[in-house]
């Protein structure tokens, strides 16, 4: 019983130094005198516990009843040992050797400690009055902290408020982002637009450059038929009279009939005579008749003109006044042109594309069906080329004028799979299809 008081008298020491320990921690707006008084005593109070160990003279005694009885257990287990291994004995051996020599360090220490105790228990009231000082100021030092506390609460509030703030700038930026992009796509796109508006200009310049020269070829002919019909009349009969124009004055009489074979004179005609065509010469009008008229001489028929070869156009052109007809809603001259020009030049460039219009042609016709058609002839025969997902787009959007529902969904399914990136594909998705998953 006495060395349990003994024991339970020399752990209290050390817990008023751990309580002292603690409040000098807590204690961070001491002086700094005070803190290294503090420390002295407590690099003191060390030494001194040092010391007490030594000095436990139950602590002794209880080391040295363990000590009797490893000695004891040593036997044993060597008189066992021995009997099984020999190199088991000498390592048992130096095991006690060991546990002796940490018996012994164990002995001197707690004899200190026991003379350290003694002199511990005289410092402890000097020390629990500074304690109530450190806790005064212990005190004032946590009410700082709350307050360092609160203001940190309220910068953590802030903080988090101008993470959204952050949030949702960058949200806006992003969304400034698309836009841009967007408007740049846009603006790629009216370029484009505008490129092919300016392509278009030209060919129908182009054509009207043509058919401005085509018709002032037809008016040459016009004037030079026109002419011919003027100057020469039908012929009369031999002996007969020949007949004059409706509103002409009669001519006078012949005096002979013309030779076989010769023309009939020159009909005079009301009004001026208009303009002579070149490389066409016109009869002198008549001049009035004489006394005793004598019969001109036969005059040669001027030959008719050969009707003037079309124009041949390059593929460009040919292209070009087809789109314009189909741009006009002229789709009978637009189909035409455009199964021309795939005729004549199958291997162009343009050839895809003139398939596709074609197709548009009839789809402008409401001629669904044959649409169809003509779409699956861009997809069929042109799989490279850009025109493939407008085909798909616009044969799914024939089969669905037609009620053609399955396969209208499949085009635009396709069309989805294949090409998902491309602005018919965001078309034919607005159209709310059921694609079956892949």
């Amino acid at each position: 019983m006495a060395v349990s008081r003994q024991r339970s008298g020399g752990w209290r020491p050390w817990i008023g130094v751990a309580a002292l320990v603690g409040v000098m921690g807590l204690a961070g707006c001491e002086s700094r005198d005070s803190t290294e008084a503090l420390r002295r005593d407590m690099a003191q109070l060390r030494q001194e516990m040092a010391s007490l160990s030594r000095s436990g003279e139950a602590s002794r005694a209880l080391t040295d009843e363990r000590l009797t009885r490893l000695e004891t257990e040593y036997k044993k287990t060597s008189e066992v040992s021995a009997r099984e291994n020999q190199t088991s004995r000498t390592a048992l051996s130096s095991r006690l050797d060991d546990v002796m020599s940490e018996t012994r360090t164990i002995q001197g220490t707690l004899e200190k400690n026991a003379f350290d105790v003694r002199n511990i228990q005289t410092r402890l009231e000097d020390i629990d009055q500074r304690m109530g000082l450190v806790a005064q100021r212990t005190e004032t030092t946590d009410k700082q902290v709350k307050g360092i506390d609160t203001q940190v609460k309220a910068l953590d509030q802030q903080g988090k408020a101008l993470d959204q703030q952050v949030k949702g700038i960058d949200t806006q930026v992003k969304a400034l982002d698309q836009q841009g992009k967007a408007l740049d796509q846009q603006g790629k796109g009216l370029d484009q637009q505008a490129r092919t508006a300016d392509q278009q200009v030209r060919g129908l310049d182009l054509q009207v450059r043509s058919m401005d020269q085509q018709l002032r070829i037809l008016d040459s002919q016009v004037r030079v038929l026109d002419q011919q019909v003027k100057s020469f009349g039908p012929p009369a009969p031999t002996g007969a009279p020949t007949g004059t124009p409706s509103g002409a004055p009669a001519p006078a009489p012949a005096s002979a009939a013309p030779p076989p074979g010769a023309a009939p004179p020159p009909a005079p005609v009301s009004g001026p005579p208009p303009a002579p065509a070149p490389a066409v010469a016109s009869a002198p009008p008549p001049a009035p008749p004489p006394a005793a008229p004598t019969p001109p001489p036969p005059v040669a028929p001027a030959p008719a003109p050969a009707p003037a070869p079309q124009a041949s156009l390059p593929p460009e052109d040919v292209y070009k006044n087809a789109l314009a007809d189909y741009t006009k809603g002229n789709y009978d001259q637009a189909i035409i042109g455009f199964r021309s020009y795939l005729q004549a030049y199958p291997k162009t460039t343009l050839a895809a594309n003139a398939q596709y219009w074609l197709g548009e042609s009839y789809y402008g016709q409401r001629n669904f069906a044959k649409a169809v058609e003509e779409f699956e002839g861009v997809i069929r025969d042109y799989p490279d080329n850009p025109k493939v997902p407008s085909a798909l787009f616009k044969q799914g959007e024939a089969y669905l004028q037609l009620g053609d529902t399955k396969r209208g969904t499949e085009s635009l399914c396709e069309l989805v799979g294949k090409y998902p990136r491309t602005r018919e594909a965001r078309l034919a998705k607005e159209r709310n299809i059921r694609c079956p998953s892949r």
